[in-house]
Formats: structure tokens, sequence, C-alpha cells
């Protein structure tokens, strides 16, 4: 099955929550921690995405690809953090701690940017932190891409008066992902059905070896685009008239309260945040 891709599966999330509810699940714990780094606020809902994954029954793939996403993403925060071991960076956290060092840097102070680098606890708790907030938001998109239908999107988009362009938008965005990983893999195949293997320690070389599948999946992209031309322009994308809702999305006792828990808790997030500094390092 390829990556971020709808699938059918008998769990709560696929067949009890409707689109609303998922989004409200998606959007709102995401947008009320959006400035903070304190790992020990972080770290309940870290263990809610990934146990709301499980239950839904998130393929092992879409796991490795998000862990993968999410360390990559560390390096940069990483190299960020070498230069945050001073006190002035942070509100809360007090400065015997945020100077910390936890590795020393044998070059002197007086040198040009790399005298300035040093690891401290600071920010190693900035650089966790980083990553748990990461980590939520990989998996809580992943979680209602993979369980909710580009139908049931299309639908819910309809009866909150979306224009039909941007559902179009939308709707392309969410298949494009799909649709090139299918493509990319029946290329890699046929190269290596013919010989093609890409192994080099050289990365110009390395570069070199992935033309083969670089021009035709570029070839395969123009095909994409060309189709859904024909396709949109057949079916008289935009003309008016409106669309008739194939499905009424009703709300279960579930929905509400999905919905009410993540209010609810989303704005005592928020405020907390600001009275109380809570998430904040």
């Amino acid at each position: 099955m390829p990556l971020f891709e709808y699938e059918y599966r008998h769990t709560p999330f696929h067949t009890k929550l409707n689109p609303y509810s998922k989004a409200v699940l998606t959007v709102l714990p995401l947008l009320a921690t959006l400035g903070m780094f304190d790992p020990i606020v972080l770290l309940p809902l870290t263990v809610l995405s990934l146990v709301f994954a499980v239950i839904a029954r998130m393929p092992r793939d879409w796991h490795k690809l998000l862990i993968t996403v999410t360390v990559v993403a560390t390096g940069s925060r990483l190299i960020l953090a070498l230069f945050m071991g001073y006190a002035g960076y942070y509100e809360v956290l007090p400065p015997e701690l945020t100077e910390k060092p936890i590795l020393v840097n044998p070059i002197p102070e007086w040198v040009p940017w790399f005298g300035m680098m040093k690891l401290t606890w600071g920010g190693l708790i900035y650089t966790l932190g980083f990553n748990m907030r990461c980590f939520i938001a990989f998996y809580m998109v992943a979680l209602f891409i993979y369980t909710t239908s580009p139908d049931e999107i299309v639908q819910a988009l309809l009866k909150v008066k979306v224009p039909y362009k941007a559902i179009f938008v939308t709707l392309a965005a969410f298949r494009f992902f799909p649709v090139m990983t299918r493509a990319l893999e029946s290329i890699m195949n046929a190269q290596t059905l013919r010989g093609w293997v890409a192994k080099s320690k050289n990365p110009i070389k390395l570069a070199k070896q992935f033309l083969p599948l670089t021009i035709p999946l570029i070839g395969e992209v123009d095909k994409v685009v060309d189709e859904v031309t024909m396709s949109i322009t057949s079916r008289a994308f935009g003309a008016g008239g409106g669309w008739t809702l194939m499905k009424e999305h009703e709300f279960s006792y579930l929905d509400y309260t999905v919905i009410i828990l993540t209010i609810v808790a989303s704005v005592y997030l928020f405020l907390a945040f600001f009275l109380w500094n809570l998430g904040k390092i």
C-alpha cells in the first residue's frame, strides 16, 4: 500500500468518528501546543498520538517513515541547540540548568561561531521538546489521512461551504503523494529488471545513477497533470449549479464527546500557556 493513503479498517477512527470530529482532534491540540517545548508537558500528547495510531492500526511502514522524519528533523534543531547555551534564551528554566554543559567545546570562545558552540542541558531540553512536537504533528496528521477517505473530506468541505476550487486543490494534494509513490515503485521495478542498481559512496555518482528514475518520473508527473486537466474539463468543473451531497455526516455521542473533550483540553492548554507559562522553557 502506498504511503499516506486512506485505507479502510474496522476501527473506531474509521467507522465511529466523522471527519469533523477527527479534524478537531487533529488541529486544535497542534494549535494549543504551538509554542510549547517542555518535554514533560508534551509527553502525554506524544504517548496519546502513538496510542491513537495503534488503535487505528496504522501500517508499520508509516511508523518507520514518521519516526525517520522526526529523527532527521532533530539534526537541524540539534545544530541550533549548540548555540542556545545561554540563560537569556529561556524564560522558565533556571540559569544553572540551561547553562550547565553536557559536552565541553575545546575551541576557544573568541573564535567566531565555532567558539560559541556548546551543548548544554537547556539546548538538549529544547531539542527534545521540538522532537516531541514534530512527532505529535506528524502522527496526528497521518492519522487523519489514514482514517478519512477522500470522499468524506469532499463531503465535509462541501457542507461548510468551502469553494469548489479550494476543495479540488485539497483533494489533489491528498491524492498526489500516493499516485506518485505508485508511479515511482513501477519505474523502480522496471529499471531493476533492466539491471539498474544504485550503489556508490560518491554522492555525485549516486545522483547520476538516479537519473533513470528521475526522467521517467518527470514524464509521469506531466502525464498525470494532463489526465487530471482532461478529467475536470470533461466534467465541467467550476461551471456552477452546485453539488449534491451524497452523504450527510451525523454526529454520534462519541463525536460530541471527542469534540468537547478536545476543545476543553485545548482551551486549558492555551490559557495555561499564557497565564502560568505551561509548556515554556
